[in-house]
């Protein structure tokens, strides 16, 4: 995931294996307004190209797609990791992040330019600013960073929080949609959600699990999506915004998992989202909306 977007910066080489090395070019080329080359290549991207590729031939194109990126915080943790100093290191991933946001809009423009993009930027890294870890980064900072990254692109944005990192941070960007997987410890955050969802924001529920098995059935998962729905209702969180404002998706990436696997739980993501939508309706006919 890494290596497929800090390639682009001049001052990171990226071997046959994908491992990282910066390195100390001359200043032009490696300093804070050093070019960035966000192409796409099969390589790197060919997982992206295909699927563009098979949507712009279909006869009846998608009215919208969902893309992602790797989050300026995710990235500005590897930067300094591999050596780089704290500001240069975010200030670098946040002109990256953008590059390669503005460059996926442009790629779906000119292959589907009918199509609409909602445009993730996932941050697999907020985890480094939960529990005892010491981040390099402020949380105000770090929440201002992202969202001025977000900024740069002119579409439906979302960011993607992955396992229970800092959803705080996340909401504090101000996206349009936050994704998060439902699970218990998002209770701790019902104030800022709400918050979320009083702005009109969206919230997609990683409410498939992706790391184990799964069994045929959804009705298990419908149970524990409700029963955390219930919890963040009584801590403040409006019932039917919680409903009319929700999508629901797979917990995490489909990329290691087989095209059975995959369909299975892409069909358990339509089941569940055609529950919601009904109970959406429910509610809105049971409050006269």
């Amino acid at each position: 995931m890494l290596a497929a977007w800090l390639r682009a910066l001049p001052e990171i080489e990226v071997d046959a294996e994908a491992n990282l090395r910066l390195h100390t070019p001359d200043a032009e080329s490696s300093g804070p307004r050093a070019v960035i080359d966000a192409h796409f290549s099969d390589d790197a991207h060919g997982g992206l190209l295909t699927f563009l590729d098979v949507a712009a031939q279909r006869e009846e194109r998608p009215r919208a797609v969902k893309l992602q990126v790797t989050g300026p915080l995710t990235l500005g943790l590897a930067l300094h990791d591999l050596g780089m100093g704290s500001n240069r290191a975010f200030g670098r991933a946040a002109q990256c992040s953008a590059a390669w946001a503005r460059a996926l809009l442009q790629l779906v423009h000119e292959r589907l330019p009918d199509t609409e993009v909602v445009l993730f930027f996932d941050e697999p890294g907020l985890v480094a600013w939960t529990g005892d870890n010491a981040p390099p980064l402020d949380e105000e900072v770090a929440s201002d960073l992202l969202s001025a990254t977000l900024a740069n692109v002119d579409c439906i944005v979302g960011v993607h929080v992955c396992g229970a990192g800092a959803l705080d941070i996340a909401l504090g960007a101000g996206p349009d949609v936050v994704g998060v997987e439902a699970k218990p410890w998002v209770v701790g955050h019902a104030v800022a959600l709400a918050r979320l969802l009083d702005r009109g924001g969206l919230l997609a529920w990683g409410a498939v699990p992706t790391d184990r098995p799964i069994g045929e059935q959804g009705t298990p998962l419908w149970k524990a999506l409700i029963d955390l729905w219930c919890e963040l209702t009584r801590r403040g969180c409006d019932p039917v915004k919680l409903r009319t404002q929700a999508w629901v998706t797979p917990a995490c990436g489909l990329a290691r998992h087989g095209a059975s696997q995959a369909e299975h739980a892409l069909r358990l993501s339509g089941e569940l989202a055609e529950r919601v939508h009904g109970q959406a309706v429910a509610t809105r006919l049971g409050v006269g909306a």
